[in-house]
């Protein structure tokens, strides 16, 4: 759902045309992938963007064209001012579904899925039955933590997920910070 020629617009109230921030054609080689695009957009000014689909490319699974993202993120220095704003799309899909819904494109909710159509997965971090596991991230240096997220293992094959689940994910557990490597001072 990943389209391979598309042009990101930006504007502004007083700029409702807006002008065209970046564009990329099949040329530019950006699928496939399996990591977000980042796009450097130089400070431009603006209250809207709008994406554009020049060329869809087809699906993995049924090879349908179509346009499907899990999440965009607008940051305007560290703060994605995307978060929870108005989407709007020119199609609309033809059954209702909670789960394709736009206002899930900004929700904050990143379900990555590693698993591309083409390459080697990336399965997910799975506990066996019974256990009670810790993770430690060694972030290498004192950082201050503004925001930790936590995804649920991917349940299908589909983006937006088609089913929530909560596989794998425990009712009680607690996250610790600490800067000495036995965590005395967590």
């Amino acid at each position: 759902g990943f389209p391979t020629e598309f042009r990101i617009i930006a504007g502004t109230a007083n700029d409702p045309k807006g002008r065209i921030v970046r564009e990329f054609s099949e040329e530019d080689h950006i699928l496939p992938r399996i990591a977000p695009l980042v796009i450097a957009t130089r400070g431009v000014m603006a209250s809207w963007i709008r994406i554009e689909a020049i060329r869809l490319s087809p699906r993995a699974f049924d090879g349908k064209f179509t346009l499907q993202f899990s999440e965009v993120f607008v940051f305007s220095g560290s703060k994605n001012i995307a978060l929870r704003q108005p989407v709007t799309a020119s199609s609309k899909r033809n059954a209702p579904s909670r789960s394709w819904d736009t206002r899930f494109i900004v929700d904050g909710f990143v379900p990555y899925l590693m698993d591309s159509a083409q390459g080697q997965p990336s399965p997910a971090f799975i506990s066996k039955s019974g256990e009670l596991p810790a993770l430690t991230i060694d972030l290498l240096e004192p950082n201050p933590i503004t925001q930790i997220q936590l995804h649920t293992v991917e349940q299908g094959d589909t983006v937006p997920q088609s089913y929530a689940g909560n596989l794998g994910i425990p009712h009680h557990f607690w996250i610790e910070g600490a800067k000495l490597p036995d965590f005395s001072d967590s």
